[in-house]
């Protein structure tokens, strides 16, 4: 099969991607919960630089699920939205483009916030650290985010019509933590 860009290549074996797409959503769903402990433990910083890591592997899982596989990245979402969703624009609805518009933007933006999280930032000369900026209020945003972003991935999956839940039973997980996150996004 002919490459799609630098990162992707489109793969020849569906159960072996379908494989791929489970074990990544596996370790998103327990990154979910270990962003929504943190939070409730009131370490926002900790919160928010986890909260990045299920947003990479969702899309990391989504790139497994559109047939492609991929080198290593820590920007799966620009994989998916520079390339991933050119190859396939010709195969897919519009409302599956959408759709995955919609889910590249949210993991772009929870990609992103790794580096304040990790790192800091530098604001007028003054570096400020995870833990000055990343609020209670900052943190639960990203929690909503990523509900917002979990959401997506499973409204894409339903419009993609390809895996059941037999062959990805790890979506009930997925579904279940997206209550359980709405639920604490409501509360606070």
């Amino acid at each position: 099969m002919p490459a799609a860009g630098d990162h992707l290549v489109m793969s020849t074996a569906p159960s072996t991607n379908y494989l791929r797409t489970r074990k990544w959503l596996k370790m998103a769903v327990k990154d979910v919960e270990r962003s929504l402990r943190s939070y409730l433990q009131e370490d926002y910083a900790d919160s928010a630089f986890r909260a990045q890591f299920p947003a990479e592997k969702l899309c990391k899982s989504m790139i497994f699920l559109l047939g492609f596989q991929f080198k290593k990245t820590h920007t799966p979402a620009q994989i998916i939205a520079k390339e991933a969703l050119r190859e396939r624009t010709t195969k897919m609805s519009s409302d599956v483009n959408r759709i995955l518009s919609d889910f590249t933007r949210t993991a772009r933006y929870l990609e992103e916030q790794g580096i304040a999280a990790r790192y800091g930032l530098e604001v007028a000369g003054t570096l400020v650290t995870p833990e000055e900026f990343f609020s209670r209020d900052r943190a639960m945003e990203l929690l909503k985010r990523l509900t917002s972003l979990l959401d997506v991935f499973l409204e894409a999956v339903s419009a993609l019509k390809t895996p059941s839940e037999k062959e990805i039973p790890e979506l009930a997980e997925a579904r279940e933590k997206l209550q359980e996150l709405k639920r604490h996004a409501v509360l606070s």
